[in-house]
């Protein structure tokens, strides 16, 4: 069985645009930073490299994407037990 590869991401605005791209994130806990996992396909290396160009998409929809994966991100801290406001 072949390995997938992995793409890690902190940015929530690069996160959002591969979500309005089809392409669903699962967050995780990274030394107490949360970030964003996305399995490695050729679909998402495409859309990486349109976001990274300036592929231009509706300002609504990509805030409305990154405002749902912001409230993730508060969830999964608070489920961890990681404060908004711990920095250590």
């Amino acid at each position: 069985m072949r390995k997938k590869k992995i793409y890690t991401t902190h940015d929530v605005c690069q996160a959002g645009y591969l979500v309005l791209k089809n392409h669903p994130p699962e967050l995780m806990d990274r030394n107490g930073k949360i970030i964003f996992r996305f399995i490695l396909t050729d679909s998402l290396f495409k859309d990486l490299s349109d976001y990274n160009n300036g592929a231009e998409v509706k300002a609504i929809h990509l805030s409305f994407v990154v405002k749902k994966l912001e409230s993730q991100i508060t969830a999964t801290r608070n489920k961890i037990g990681i404060g908004l406001w711990d920095w250590d």
